[in-house]
């Protein structure tokens, strides 16, 4: 399976630049700002990552922080 970078470019304009960082440090907004060019490297790396069936130890992990935001009115 090839990645479609058609894809990974509709993927990376949706991020928004304000969502969480990454265990590995990434951020949306450092996606955004190497724009167009960061693509082809993404695209690389998914590539290898589905042709290997392993997934780097970092996308298994998540940081979880909750925010209360108010109550919930019924």
């Amino acid at each position: 399976m090839t990645i479609d970078i058609k894809i990974i470019r509709k993927r990376v304009v949706a991020i928004g630049k304000n969502k969480s960082i990454l265990p590995d440090c990434t951020s949306g907004e450092i996606l955004k700002v190497g724009g167009k060019d960061i693509i082809p490297y993404l695209a690389r790396l998914l590539d290898i990552t589905m042709k290997n069936g392993i997934l780097p130890a970092d996308w298994e992990k998540a940081i979880m922080i909750l925010i209360y935001k108010g109550a919930i009115d019924h």
